[in-house]
């Protein structure tokens, strides 16, 4: 049975973006680039679009705290996790959330449009959307890993469980941007 969930935004997707009616789960280049592609998802709550990768091992290792933070602001905050990389295809997505146990609302954005819109550059990487459909945070999970292959045993700051905590106490959160370690996105500039 298909969810109510992936229904609604199927039909948001296919009202949002011409001509993807071949995949509910994909995005394309919008054809206004002034317009927000966020918002038709609002609802009256924040975004946060989880940029992964199936084969990025940073992604992967990653996967357990974001799985963490979607249950715990589940009430409040709307979780997607975005599959960027074109090479990537739905076998490989469906093997990924299945393996990773991930329940989540995915999309695939073949032509980079949310990545863009998001201003990300590798997975994982996030970017957080206030309930007007405003980015008020991108990047980094947390500061984990420090670079491709260094990694702390745990992190030290966890600037994402901070940015949402500040948007649901009504603030901005102090930092709007923390540059993240991972897989580039292809095609990214």
């Amino acid at each position: 049975m298909f969810p109510l969930g992936k229904f609604c935004l199927a039909v948001m997707l296919l009202l949002l973006v011409p001509g993807c009616a071949h995949s509910p789960v994909s995005t394309t280049q919008p054809h206004n680039h002034s317009s927000n592609p966020i918002v038709p998802w609002l609802h009256g709550k924040p975004i946060l679009l989880w940029f992964a990768s199936v084969h990025c091992p940073i992604s992967n290792r990653l996967t357990p705290t974001m799985l963490t933070l979607a249950h715990d602001y589940r009430e409040h905050v709307q979780f997607y996790i975005v599959y960027p990389n074109p090479q990537e295809t739905e076998a490989e997505i469906h093997h990924h959330l299945r393996e990773f146990k991930i329940t989540l609302p995915h999309l695939r954005d073949p032509h980079l449009a949310l990545a863009r819109w998001s201003r990300v550059k590798v997975t994982p990487e996030v970017a957080l959307y206030d309930p007007q459909g405003a980015l008020i945070y991108h990047g980094r999970i947390n500061d984990r890993f420090l670079a491709l292959g260094q990694a702390r045993p745990a992190p030290t700051t966890h600037e994402l469980r901070d940015a949402l905590d500040a948007l649901l106490q009504g603030q901005s959160p102090q930092i709007s941007h923390a540059p993240a370690v991972g897989c580039y996105i292809s095609g990214i500039e």
